[in-house]
């Protein structure tokens, strides 16, 4: 495993306890509070499952069911994955290769300005009823959601979120992806 590792690829194959396949890109980012890794949890929100992945590796090439992301918050860093689930063994390369184009999009500056408004929307909603202490459901949902230690801070930063932010935060740290193939044990 460490030489997969330090490879950049990483093929963990018949996998007793998984029920599906899967594969994940894991991205470093800068530690937490740093603006670009609050921004980054945007970004999440914009590329999540409802949103620019699915329907791409989903919805219009058919190579996955399930299609998510997931900032992760560690003491001296970050990281960022994303992951899909529930494809043919066989299509593993082509849905490694379809999230690597997305990627590449986010930093070629081909951002849906409409979806950003929407999802910044949503995320203005949360902020308002954060800071009129609203304690409802979907308000908790969407704070948890955008994986908020400290919520108000964060989706502060998070509706200045501008597509150049979201290109430059794909340019500076969405290079040299660990990439995770995980095949279930067959049988």
């Amino acid at each position: 495993l460490p030489e997969q590792l330090r490879a950049g690829r990483v093929i963990k194959d018949r996998i007793g306890d998984l029920s599906v396949p899967y594969a994940k890109l894991i991205f470093r980012l800068p530690p937490p509070y740093n603006p670009d890794t609050v921004k980054s949890h945007f970004l999440d929100f914009y590329l999540s499952d409802s949103a620019v992945l699915a329907r791409t590796l989903r919805d219009e090439l058919g190579l996955c069911y399930g299609v998510f992301t997931q900032p992760v918050e560690l003491s001296r860093g970050c990281t960022y994955g994303i992951t899909a689930t529930n494809f043919l063994e066989s299509d593993a390369d082509n849905v490694v290769a379809a999230m690597k184009e997305e990627v590449e999009k986010l930093k070629e500056g081909k951002i849906n300005r409409a979806l950003l408004e929407r999802k910044r929307t949503e995320v203005e909603k949360t902020a308002i009823c954060y800071e009129s202490g609203e304690k409802s459901a979907s308000t908790f949902a969407n704070v948890e959601l955008f994986n908020l230690l400290h919520p108000y801070e964060h989706v502060k930063t998070m509706r200045t979120t501008t597509a150049e932010d979201l290109q430059r935060i794909a340019q500076t740290y969405f290079v040299n992806p660990v990439e995770v193939v995980a095949l279930p044990k067959k049988g």
